[in-house]
Parts: C-alpha cells; structure tokens; sequence
C-alpha cells in the first residue's frame, strides 16, 4: 500500500532507520502498563471472590467459614501484593532513570501477568459454573487477563533483559554449576573405559546373573 510513497524529511518522526529502536524505547512503558493492568484485573476479581465467597451459602453456612477457601484467598492476596510491589518498584526506577529500571520492569510484567492469570483464574473456579456466565465481572476478567502475557513482548521474552546481572558462581556461569550433556557423557565414557570402573559393576551384573 505504501510502495514508491514519498515522505519529506520535515515529515520523518525520530532519527531515520531508527524506527525499531525508538519502538524498544516505549516498551519499558508498555510493560509497566501492562504490570498495572494485571494488578487491577486480578485485584478486582479477587475482592468479587471474596465478597460471593461471604454471601454463598453451603450446607447451610457461608463459603468463606470453610478453612480451605480463606487459605486460597489468603495464597491468592499474598501474590497479589507480591506482584503490586515489584510493579510500584519498577514504576520508581523508571521514573527516577535507575539504572536497573528495565530489570524491574521486566521482572514486573513476568510477575504480574502471571500472577493475574492464576488469580483469575481460581477466582473463576470459586465460582463454579456462574464464573463463565457474562453477566459475573469474573467473566470478563477471565477474557481479558490472558492477553497480559502476550503484549509488550511475551512472558518469557522478558526473561532476556535481566540474566545478565544474575548471580555468578566460581566458573562464571550464571546459576548453578551445570555439566553439560557433552561433558557428562565423555565422563561416562572414561569411567567405563577405566579397569576400576568395569570391576566396581562386574559384581553387580554377576549378582543379576545368578538372580536370575
């Protein structure tokens, strides 16, 4: 559609063939956005459990008077609040220009989002069946929380933007000591190619011989 068009150079936004980047610029925004967006979501629907959880009646008492639902609604507020503080965090930082704004932002956004969709999602099955009826908020919530996992850059592409201040051990490798499948398959080979290490399983396939 835009073949051959022509564009002044008073008309160009930004620093030419720089769009992308000038893109990436905005997305720490967008992640923060979208981290308020899953607190407010999840938020909203855990106070709609908790309120029909204190007018259902079962057996004769009200839902929430059953230890087992306080304690998932209780689960549910603490990831709640986790989520709310990273995001409040974050929102400093970038606000102040910290330097490790865009870790916190990214953190916050995995966080919330992900944290929005297992909330709404165990509000709905406190529910029951009326959790997919359009008419409860649960609904709606259940629709749209989902998205917040896939804008501004996928849940576990946000993961990129921060393992490089992870910590490191003695080898520097990031995390844990890990031999690679490589490196414990060369072991494997020298340990079975060693006399000792065919006389410490000769007993042993002896002994399933006999057994047998």
């Amino acid at each position: 559609m835009l073949s051959d068009c022509f564009v002044p150079s008073d008309a160009v936004l930004g620093e030419r063939g720089r769009g992308f980047h000038q893109i990436m610029a905005a997305f720490q925004l967008e992640r923060l956005t979208l981290a308020g967006m899953g607190i407010g979501h999840a938020a909203e629907c855990l106070a709609a459990a908790t309120a029909y959880a204190r007018a259902r009646d079962v057996f004769g008492v009200p839902l929430i008077s059953k230890q087992a639902i306080r304690h998932r609604l209780a689960a549910l507020s603490v990831e709640l609040e986790a989520a709310r503080l990273l995001t409040y965090r974050a929102a400093a930082r970038l606000d102040a220009g910290h330097p490790g704004a865009g870790d916190s932002v990214a953190m916050a956004k995995y966080h919330a989002a992900i944290a929005a969709c297992r909330i709404v999602d165990e509000c709905v099955q406190l529910f029951g069946g009326s959790g997919f009826l359009e008419e409860t908020p649960v609904a709606r919530h259940y629709r749209d929380a989902r998205v917040l996992r896939i804008g501004g850059a996928r849940t576990k592409s946000s993961w990129k933007s921060w393992p490089r201040d992870c910590p490191r051990d003695r080898t520097g490798h990031r995390g844990a000591r890990r031999a690679s499948a490589a490196a414990r398959r060369r072991r494997y080979l020298r340990r079975a190619q060693s006399p000792a290490g065919w006389r410490r399983r000769g007993p042993r396939r002896d002994h399933h011989r006999r057994a047998r």
